[in-house]
């Protein structure tokens, strides 16, 4: 009997009270940091979830690159416009540079006609016309007359600009496959994505710029 009062006295002490009100404080400010816990983890995996893949070939943008989420290619009808205006254009450029190329051939030698052994050179020299032309327009963001007049875009599969050696490696692999018949030009028929042999071996691809809306007066 005086055990039963005495857990009783024990239990309803000021001081016991206390004690177990600081019990249950304690142990509900522990079950409010687990939830806490609990919630702040199950919020940053599912903010990881949302995240696009940072890596992969299925990533279509690069630091410093555009997005060609979207990006259509030039139709084949487009691309051999385009080709053309740029015949033309560097058909201008080779008679001025081969005009040059004589008149200096012929102050130098005193030879009327380029003839012989001294027609390589000349040659050679027209391939580097051909190489600095398209160099030039192809790099640092630039465009041919062709391209302006076809709102057509030069860039990296990776949404970048050509660097030279990607100009480079892109005219020659244009000219390899367009020997035959132009099976590498034809293939942007087939091509899922509209493009070239000399587009995918060159990792570059053509895009259509959008057409500027006209001001309404």
């Amino acid at each position: 009997m005086r055990g039963d009062q005495g857990r009783a006295g024990w239990k309803s002490a000021p001081w016991n009270r206390r004690f177990r009100s600081g019990e249950a404080i304690h142990n509900e400010t522990n079950e409010t940091g687990s939830t806490r816990l609990i919630v702040r983890t199950l919020g940053t995996m599912a903010h990881r979830s949302t995240q696009p893949p940072t890596g992969g070939a299925a990533t279509p943008r690069v630091a410093g690159g555009r997005d060609l989420t979207g990006a259509r290619a030039p139709g084949l009808a487009r691309r051999i416009a385009t080709m053309l205006y740029d015949l033309l254009l560097l058909f201008g450029v080779l008679v001025v540079g081969a005009a040059v190329y004589q008149i200096g051939f012929a102050l130098i030698t005193g030879a009327a006609d380029i003839s012989g052994p001294a027609r390589l050179p000349f040659q050679l020299y027209l391939l580097v016309l051909i190489a600095g032309y398209y160099l030039y327009f192809w790099t640092g963001g630039r465009e041919t007359l062709g391209m302006r007049a076809w709102r057509t875009r030069l860039l990296r599969a990776d949404g970048r600009e050509l660097g030279a050696a990607d100009a480079l490696r892109r005219l020659a692999l244009a000219a390899l496959t367009l020997l035959p018949a132009g099976a590498g030009l034809l293939w942007v028929l087939f091509d899922r994505e509209g493009l070239a042999w000399y587009d995918r071996l060159s990792r570059t691809r053509p895009v259509l710029r959008v057409k500027p809306e006209r001001k309404r007066g």
